[in-house]
């Protein structure tokens, strides 16, 4: 049987860098639980409603603030039109998730198949569907050890403000690290964070303390108390020069990779802090610094112009 009954029928599919917020409407509005993520070179991700909880309500995140690219999950296991319901249940299980969208021969989602489609359509015997549930619920969690399907104790979250907050900020900087390293195509964790942690101090050095602080209020908790003790300026003597020197000694790379690692740090900062917060950051930097900023923001407010209307596929 091949998979063509579920193409298109309430598929989603969005650009990377439409909101959390317009994501959430699309689940509502067509009842659904996921939307697909895509370009015009093909399918990106995928971005579920517990994505969302996780992402964005857990960590108290603004979801008109944050681009669905951002918390998608890309590891995202597809299968061609002329694929089996077979393939589609072994997919399911090797892989422990519950949807898997189809594509065309270009990698571009015309479909998806969901666990709910199995069940309601009844076409695989429940012992498959089980194996299916069970290799998901065997995957570890905060709570749970990978293999069993139960957490192993009551976590009483709600009652423990210091784990709830800690939590909050590991998610908020994971998501700021992923956000850094996509910008700078630094793919390891440890280089963005060291070069996070370079450039946003020197820049919150260079600019009064008092305009620091508030700069630092809109960026992740884990990167404001690294550079809050250490808020002395303004201090002269940090160019972009001495700060690509600084990068070039942090990550081992040669002058013109630390120029493009630097651009793409300002880049990332340009989407996650608010435009007034950057202007007055920008009006207190050496005129290097600056240049930087408007040409990096006005081709940012032509990527959205082009491509924040989500590109919607429906039946019929």
């Amino acid at each position: 049987m091949s998979l063509e009954r579920f193409l298109y029928g309430r598929l989603v599919v969005m650009r990377p860098n439409a909101s959390a917020f317009d994501a959430a409407r699309a689940m509502v509005d067509n009842r659904i639980g996921c939307v697909l993520v895509a370009d015009r070179h093909g399918l990106l991700g995928i971005l579920t409603d517990r994505d969302l909880m996780a992402e964005i309500v857990a960590s108290h995140a603004h979801p008109r603030d944050v681009p669905v690219g951002d918390i998608m999950t890309e590891d995202v296991h597809a299968l061609p039109v002329d694929a089996r319901i077979e393939d589609v249940a072994r997919t399911m299980q090797e892989a422990r998730c519950r949807r898997v969208p189809i594509v065309d021969r270009h990698g571009k989602p015309i479909g998806i198949v969901t666990l709910d489609d199995l069940l309601v359509e009844g076409i695989l015997p429940p012992r498959i569907l089980s194996d299916i549930v069970r290799a998901q619920l065997s995957l570890p969690s905060r709570n749970k050890a990978r293999g069993p399907i139960h957490p192993g104790r009551i976590y009483d979250t709600v009652r423990d403000p210091i784990v709830r907050s800690a939590a909050r900020a590991d998610a908020t900087y994971t998501r700021f690290l992923d956000l850094v390293g996509r910008h700078t195509g630094l793919e390891e964790p440890g280089p963005v964070d060291r070069v996070i942690k370079v450039v946003f101090g020197a820049i919150c050095r260079r600019i009064t303390p008092d305009l620091a602080r508030h700069f630092l209020s809109q960026l992740p908790l884990t990167l404001k108390e690294h550079i809050f003790p250490h808020l002395d300026g303004p201090d002269r003597r940090i160019t972009t020069g001495r700060l690509e020197r600084e990068i070039e000694s942090a990550l081992g790379v040669h002058p013109l990779r630390a120029r493009e690692i630097l651009e793409g740090v300002i880049t990332a900062l340009t989407t996650w802090v608010s435009p007034g917060q950057l202007e007055t950051v920008r009006g207190q930097l050496p005129e290097d610094f600056r240049i930087m900023f408007p040409r990096i923001e006005s081709d940012r407010r032509r990527e959205v112009e082009v491509d924040m209307t989500p590109l919607r596929y429906v039946s019929g």
